[in-house]
């Protein structure tokens, strides 16, 4: 997927995520880098690198990440749980939509706001 086909997307579904409070968005040829900053001091940290087709998704309260979902060339497609985020979980392969969906479910299960 291109870096714009990715952006698109990805904005398209965090455009109903009603936590956001603002994007800030780096993009270079090949890759690009997307904080999303939510409510109660939480970021939602994502990087997409078209050539290497490395894909992370970070939710990060306090500097330290809290949950996350990558796909990279040496775990493939891995989550790191709320339970235990240090942890590589493999998980099969998500649509960016399903990203973020289980990172909203997330922060309602982890209470770090509710709706």
């Amino acid at each position: 997927m291109g870096i714009n086909k990715f952006k698109k997307e990805l904005l398209i579904y965090l455009s109903d995520f009603e936590f956001v409070e603002d994007i800030k968005i780096t993009q270079k040829d090949t890759t690009i880098r997307i904080r999303v900053y939510l409510q109660n001091q939480i970021l939602l940290n994502i990087f997409y690198n078209k050539d290497l087709k490395i894909q992370s998704f970070a939710l990060i309260k306090n500097n330290r990440r809290i949950w996350g979902l990558d796909k990279d060339n040496r775990f493939g497609w891995h989550e790191h749980t709320i339970e235990n985020p240090n942890s590589h979980k493999t998980v099969d392969s998500h649509t960016i939509k399903e990203i973020v969906d289980k990172c909203k479910k997330n922060i309602l299960t982890l209470k770090l706001y509710t709706t």
